[in-house]
């Protein structure tokens, strides 16, 4: 296996304060350049679980001039490339990230300007004030605790709720004529945190005012859902993708929002029920296009919702084994009980079969617990009974020799348990052939025909180890009488 790992540590620097009378914010970047100086994209990873990306900053240590980072970087560079490639390291001081616009209050005229000059730094250096979109991005997730205890314990906007559902229902109103969706992708990505905020507003109202404007609320929420459902359907209606930002390689604004939209039930489960939550998520998810190609990134996205939605695997099994088991044993046996076709052998029709299925797959998911938690559910002896000599019924009809074809039924029971283990028992076939040396004159022409049966298997690697068999058989019977008619007629 070839392998070409590069890991490289940036340790620490040691940085003059040059004219400036308070030490640098320094900021390394990090980039990996070709042999002609062109930027390698995607080749510069934080850590070795991170994906590659087009360069790497290091984290600002504010007013340091001896900062020590100790960030490890991975720079998975394919050998082919690796010769004369390089590493470029820009080291820069960040302006303070916003301090002037974070004092507003007691410099309330350089807030035009500070603005101003917000617009031109990098999100990752204004982590206090961008920081509900950076919470998405691993290098800052130990934020997300210190938002979360801001909004619990000291955010104290009791009537903010009722703006921040105008503005994101703003958003979600015009995504679809919005020319340039960057921003707009923004305030999807953050959609978390500003359900979040609305929530905790509207708690914080109802706490002050014992609960007035409660059906405002939710018919608030209602609306702001019916927006985004028109927005996730809009391609239904054969409008263009709104899927497409500036750059054809970006993610599309259906899939930057479903990605966030599991963590916002939490939230919604704090003011509805959860049959209504339900409703909602059942409502945004029918919502979206149909996809035809199962390799579509929405689809993708949005079976990776869905999954985050589903209740842990053994509570559904629970739910199912409850509702489903008994009806499914008697239907099994209302079938198996009617008058059957005339015909050789009785056979299970499609739709029949696709009941056993639905038996088999559900007795396959349940555990240990399952099947207690079932028998302990029978409240007397009599019930128990009766349960039992209907699946014992059952197992009896499904093994019958005549309800599948034999070598299907036999295969099934191997492959489930063992795996296909037809090429394996074709080498053990051929290696103890080999073994037999001068004895396997002994074995023809008696066992050409059993050999046949195997090689008629419709498996091609096993008729590749079975074939030369019969090579061998024709040149030990051309050895001993000086042809080969006993296997050529076999």
């Amino acid at each position: 296996e070839m392998r070409n790992d590069l890991y490289m540590t940036l340790e620490k620097g040691e940085f003059e304060k040059g004219g400036k009378s308070v030490a640098r914010n320094v900021e390394i970047t990090v980039y990996v350049l070709d042999a002609d100086g062109q930027i390698l994209k995607g080749y510069v990873a934080a850590g070795s679980g991170e994906p590659g990306a087009d360069e790497y900053h290091s984290l600002v240590l504010y007013h340091n001039n001896s900062p020590r980072w100790a960030e490890q970087i991975k720079l998975p560079i394919p050998v082919d490339m690796f010769r004369g490639s390089h590493v470029r390291f820009e080291f820069r001081h960040c302006s303070s990230d916003m301090l002037d616009l974070l004092k507003w209050r007691a410099h309330p005229e350089r807030i035009n300007d500070s603005l101003s000059k917000l617009k031109e730094i990098d999100g990752s250096e204004i982590v206090k004030v961008h920081i509900i979109n950076l919470l998405q991005d691993s290098k800052f997730q130990h934020f997300k605790p210190v938002m979360d205890t801001y909004i619990e314990s000291h955010f104290a906007g009791a009537l903010s709720y009722r703006d921040l559902m105008k503005v994101l229902k703003w958003y979600m109103d015009r995504i679809v004529e919005a020319e340039h969706q960057d921003h707009i992708q923004q305030v999807l990505k953050a959609s978390e945190y500003i359900f979040k905020y609305i929530i905790q507003s509207r708690r914080l109202f109802s706490l002050a005012t014992g609960g007035q404007n409660e059906e405002e609320f939710r018919a608030c929420i209602h609306e702001l859902f019916m927006s985004i459902c028109f927005f996730l359907s809009q391609e239904n209606k054969g409008i263009s993708p709104v899927a497409q930002t500036q750059h054809s390689s970006s993610p599309n604004a259906q899939a930057v929002f479903l990605r966030t939209f599991p963590a916002i039930y939490s939230e919604l489960l704090k003011f509805f029920t959860v049959r209504e939550v339900a409703g909602f998520v059942r409502e945004t998810l029918a919502s979206l296009p149909t996809v035809v190609q199962a390799d579509s990134p929405l689809e993708a996205v949005k079976l990776q919702c869905i999954s985050k939605t589903e209740p842990a695997v053994s509570e559904e099994v629970e739910l199912i084994v409850e509702s489903l088991l008994g009806v499914l044993l008697r239907t099994i046996l209302e079938i198996s009980n009617r008058p059957q076709p005339a015909g050789p052998a009785m056979r299970l029709q499609f739709q029949d079969g696709e009941f056993v299925a639905c038996l088999l797959a559900l007795l396959r998911h349940m555990s240990d617990k399952h099947y207690q938690k079932l028998l302990q559910a029978f409240s007397s002896k009599d019930d128990l009974r009766d349960f039992l000599l209907h699946i014992f019924t059952v197992f009896r009809i499904l093994i019958r020799p005549e309800m599948f074809p034999k070598d299907w039924t036999v295969m099934r029971l191997v492959t489930n348990k063992y795996g296909d283990m037809r090429v394996m028992m074709g080498c053990e076939i051929f290696s103890m052939w080999q073994n037999l040396g001068e004895h396997k004159l002994n074995f023809i022409p008696a066992m050409i025909g059993p050999f046949l049966e195997v090689t008629l298997v419709p498996q091609p690697d096993l008729r590749n180890v079975m074939i030369p068999i019969f090579h061998d058989m024709m040149d030990w019977e051309q050895r001993r009488s000086g042809n080969f008619k006993q296997v050529g007629l076999c």
